[in-house]
């Protein structure tokens, strides 16, 4: 678990969610700008095409602008793996 954890300067808080590559975390700066950290699977950060299908997938991201996708600040890597700094969008589950 990440909780507590200082990436960048963002505090993980807690969990979000979790898919079939990457964890997704909620994360804050000391005064509290929040952001959504998605942190590749520490199984698939040794897989070299894995690594490099994550990070190519920050890059599209990063250059796409529509309001239904959150914005990527940065990519980064804590303890080899792999780290998307997000826009954080709070509200109501999708799948609710």
């Amino acid at each position: 678990m990440m909780t507590g954890i200082t990436i960048q300067g963002y505090q993980i808080k807690h969990k979000l969610g979790e898919g079939g590559m990457a964890e997704v975390y909620y994360a804050e700066t000391k005064l509290g700008s929040p952001v959504a950290m998605k942190v590749l699977k520490p199984e698939l950060s040794a897989v070299e095409s894995l690594r490099l299908r994550f990070e190519q997938e920050a890059q599209v991201i990063a250059r796409l602008s529509h309001p239904s996708i959150r914005r990527v600040l940065d990519i980064t890597e804590h303890e080899g793996r792999p780290v998307i700094l997000m826009e954080y969008l709070s509200g109501q589950d999708l799948v609710a």
